[in-house]
């Protein structure tokens, strides 16, 4: 997705100031949906007055949101959204005026100017509301109303009223002139009033009924019924009146015994905590006789997780009995286990984070001890040695992608198998290195080893340094903001230029191996323009023509931050492809029995090499197959497209000049070649 910045440089005539603006408030939009409970984005106009883009959108999680996808980037038209340009217009805000989005959803807007430092709007803040039921129900109301007109001229002009509605609802029904004389009771309101219609005809419906609630509840002969009143107008002016009758003593039996046994499972609840608190107490009695520091402790366990299983029960019986709010109870349950199991001198701080989550009520009481065990065990073994630290409970399993936690687990998978690319840098440098049959092995291997224990170290101590969970998944770069709120001022900025500077190497590495990659391919006649990209700088003994070529590519996909994500995610593919063709070669000939030991190299896996080629094989599909699945289909869409271009290149062109690499194992060519360096 492209980035504010981008899109307003592309197609606003904004500054850098303004962009800051909005770039700012864009980092807000989250809260600011799930407070609403609306869609919320931010439009800039574009140089053409009657278009405006949408730069930046947030939808919320607190309620469904009007959009299935990103909207970012789209042009939002004048005669759609009137409330944005009249904002963009008059410099103030526009309430709740009607709309149609980009996906032809009516909508309420409600919009606000967003102004420069200059004092200058510069954007629009809007809060979009799904209203298309609200139409809906609108030209319902209106064909209702025309519907009930033609009904009321039916039933006011027919002669035998009794005719027309006999026993076609199984309602009692009664219908009264506009003084509430009555015109007709249907058999089953004769029933219930336990007369005939031409007793009652003529009659008052006060002296029919002579209890007229004054709720739409009526209790006849210990029978509960419902009362709905219709009255009935013709051209605009009230001409009677119909009052049905429903019998629902059944439901409300079955209601009273429901909020009855509620009642009582709440009861029973309530009872179980007290004996739980008494039998805990007795527990805590007998700790405090015992002289043994054995016994205390196995009973100071026992107590609390005794006591987390009340707190459990005085959940269900306070609210509802089904469900049980998770954040409360992790709450409780490490207020709890920090009261009874640190000393009063120690200072412990506990950090939650998490979204709400109703707990199902079969599953909460295990999730309480577990809870329970968690924080016991982090206070015996982090706190044995110490006299204060923190303990980070988070409460796992949303995500701010709308996609579930385990999809985006694995989609965060990208990231590391990029990192982890980096250890073919020491194949690309074979023909610059000693003894590479054994030391380039060797530099693969302790890449990928180096690299996972440091890593991981990084890792956790990122992670538990992170505070307010979502806050970080809000901030534009989550990494340089813990390390900012963890060690703050001096510290963090030296920490986060160390990383820049690692950073750095890192693409000093990638385009090392990148250009020899070129080098060699250009050596073999596999580029076009192969004699300059061949090139070998006399001073300083590199291809320095391809190194240029590296970094000039390079420089050119960072400029579109769109198409960054995409080249990684290619590039990580094509890579990891590359990894597996020589791992599939070498299993093909092995299991055809052409592979012999004394094929194998000076640095090999031994029996292993089956085990481990096959392993790596099913990896590199599955994480193929998953760096192309949504939301990275773009991907998918580019990698097929560059593959069919290079394959049509291929027949239509390579292979009639390409005669594979050239081997330059003759050793009077390399002493020519280092002669020509030399002088």
């Amino acid at each position: 997705m492209a980035s504010v910045h981008s899109l307003c440089k592309q197609y606003t005539s904004l500054d850098n100031d303004d962009i800051y603006v909005i770039e700012q408030l864009s980092n807000y939009l989250k809260y600011i949906a799930d407070l609403t409970r609306a869609d919320v984005f931010i439009d800039v106009l574009t140089t053409d007055d009657e278009e405006a883009l949408v730069v930046a959108e947030a939808n919320p999680t607190t309620a469904p949101s009007l959009y299935t996808q990103s909207v970012v980037g789209e042009l939002a038209f004048k005669k759609n959204e009137p409330a944005v340009f009249n904002s963009f217009e008059t410099s103030g805000p526009v309430w709740e005026v009607k709309g149609v989005t980009q996906q032809g959803i009516s909508v309420k807007q409600s919009v606000i100017p967003v102004k420069g430092p200059k004092g200058n709007v510069v954007a629009t803040l809007i809060m979009e509301q799904d209203i298309s039921e609200q139409i809906q129900t609108v030209a319902k109301v209106e064909l209702l109303s025309e519907t009930t007109e033609k009904l009321t001229a039916a039933l006011l002009d027919v002669a035998t009223v009794e005719e027309v509605l006999p026993t076609i609802l199984q309602d009692a029904v009664i219908i009264t002139n506009r003084d509430y004389t009555v015109l007709y009771a249907n058999p089953l309101a004769q029933q219930l009033l336990q007369t005939s219609n031409h007793l009652i005809t003529g009659k008052k419906l006060m002296d029919v009924i002579r209890d007229m609630p004054a709720t739409n509840e009526l209790v006849i002969d210990n029978r509960v019924y419902i009362l709905k009143h219709v009255p009935i107008k013709k051209s605009n002016q009230l001409a009677s009146h119909i009052f049905m009758l429903r019998d629902v003593t059944e439901l409300h039996k079955k209601e009273k015994e429901l909020m009855a046994k509620a009642a009582v499972i709440k009861e029973i609840h309530h009872r179980v905590k007290n004996n739980l608190h008494t039998v805990a107490g007795l527990l805590r009695l007998q700790m405090r006789r015992s002289d043994s520091e054995q016994v205390k402790k196995a009973l100071s366990s026992s107590i609390n997780r005794i006591s987390s299983i009340a707190l459990i029960h005085e959940a269900l019986t306070v609210k509802d009995i089904h469900y049980v709010d998770l954040l409360p109870l992790i709450e409780k349950v490490v207020g709890l286990s920090i009261q009874t199991g640190v000393d009063t001198e120690d200072m412990v701080t506990v950090r939650i984070s998490g979204m709400p989550v109703q707990l199902p009520s079969e599953i909460a009481t295990g999730t309480a001890m577990v809870l329970n065990e968690l924080i016991q065990n982090s206070l015996e073994h982090g706190f044995a040695h110490k006299r204060g630290g923190s303990i980070y409970v988070f409460k796992t399993g949303f995500t701010t992608s709308g996609f579930p936690y385990w999809w985006a687990f694995l989609l965060g998978l990208l990231q590391a198998q990029w990192t982890f690319t980096g250890y073919d840098a020491s194949a690309h440098t074979t023909e610059e290195t000693i003894n590479p049959r054994v030391k380039a092995a060797w530099g693969v291997y302790l890449s990928v080893l180096i690299s996972a224990v440091f890593g991981y170290i990084m890792l956790f101590v990122i992670t538990s340094t992170i505070g307010n969970a979502e806050e970080v998944a809000g901030a534009t770069n989550p990494f340089i903001y813990v390390v900012e709120q963890s060690l703050g001022g001096v510290a963090g900025r030296a920490t986060l230029w160390m990383v820049t500077i690692a950073m750095w190497f890192c693409g000093l590495s990638s385009v090392t191996s990148n250009s020899r990659m070129i080098f060699a391919f250009a050596r073999d006649g596999g580029m076009p323009k192969s004699e300059l990209w061949s090139k070998i700088s006399k001073t300083y003994r590199t291809p320095a023509p391809a190194i240029w070529l590296s970094v000039a590519v390079a420089f050119l996909i960072a400029v579109y931050s769109g198409a960054y994500s995409v080249i990684v995610s290619i590039s990580t593919i094509g890579l990891y492809v590359s990894y597996g063709i020589p791992l599939f070669l070498k299993l093909r000939a092995q299991y055809g029995g052409k592979w012999k030991e004394q094929n194998n190299g000076p640095w090999n896996l031994g029996k292993w090499s089956k085990v481990v080629n096959t392993v790596g094989l099913i990896w590199i599909f599955f994480i193929c197959i998953l760096f192309v699945s949504p939301p990275n289909q773009l991907t998918g869409y580019t990698l097929l497209g560059m593959s069919a271009l290079l394959v049509l290149y291929y027949l239509v062109s390579v292979r009639k000049w390409f005669k594979g690499p050239s081997f330059q194992a003759d050793s009077q060519k390399i002493y020519a070649l280092e002669h020509e360096f030399q002088h």
